[in-house]
C-alpha cells in the first residue's frame, strides 16, 4: 500500500519505508559532505573527513594512460 492509503486509513507508516527513506537522506548527505571536501581540498581547504577520501599530502596525482600526453 502507498504512503496516502496507510494514512487516510488512519494507519502508522511501516517501519521499513521509513527506515528506507532515513537511510537515502543520510547517503545523500554523506555525499554531498564528500564531494565538498574533495572539492575544497583541490583548493587547498581542509575540512574533517575519513582518511581514505584523501591521498596524504604530496602524494602523487594518478597515473595518465599509456598514449596520453598532459
Amino acid at each position: 500500500m502507498s504512503v496516502s492509503r496507510y494514512r487516510s486509513l488512519g494507519r502508522r507508516w511501516p517501519a521499513v519505508p521509513v527506515s528506507g527513506i532515513g537511510l537515502g537522506c543520510l547517503t545523500i548527505a554523506i555525499m554531498i559532505y564528500a564531494f565538498t571536501v574533495l572539492v575544497l581540498a583541490s583548493y587547498g581547504i581542509e575540512w574533517p573527513a575519513p582518511a581514505h577520501w584523501l591521498g596524504p599530502p604530496g602524494a602523487p596525482g594518478p597515473a595518465l594512460p599509456p598514449g596520453v600526453d598532459a
